[in-house]
């Protein structure tokens, strides 16, 4: 890929490559625990701020795991492919929740979507679900070759 760069910067073309890929890997190494950290605290209800202790003890606990994962050789392929499964298990039904929910006035008052929303939403639920359903069936040997 840095052969790409090389009209634009000449030798420098692979340093600049690398620099590039360390910095969006330095960041995705704290954003990404970050995020965990900001979706656990919240789904336990412990609040988000980032000097209360069980905030930085999960962000902490989060890039620890990553470390040992990265530390001890382990090819993590595969933990990336289930992840992708189980996302790919959950999003259909993590839409199909919050269409319901957007669309229910007792919960949302006046807030609730309207009917142009209601139909993008349900569009999206289909294209969700559709993919979920063609990756399992790819996985499961559904599919024809």
């Amino acid at each position: 890929m840095a052969a790409q760069l090389e009209p634009l910067l000449g030798a420098a073309a692979p340093y600049v490559f690398a620099l590039g890929l360390f910095a969006a890997g330095l960041t995705s190494a704290v954003a990404g625990p970050l995020g965990a950290a900001y979706a656990i605290c919240g789904v336990m209800g412990w609040g988000s701020d980032l000097k209360s202790p069980r905030f930085r003890a999960v962000w902490i606990a989060v890039m620890a795991i990553g470390m040992v994962i990265a530390l001890t050789g382990v090819n993590p392929i595969q933990i990336i492919i289930l992840a992708q499964a189980a996302n790919g298990l959950l999003l259909p039904i993590v839409a199909g929740f919050l269409l319901v929910v957007m669309s229910r006035s007792s919960v949302l008052g006046r807030h609730t979507n309207g009917p142009i929303a209601t139909v993008l939403g349900v569009l999206i639920f289909l294209v969700v679900t559709g993919l979920a359903l063609y990756q399992f069936a790819d996985i499961f040997g559904m599919l024809p070759e």
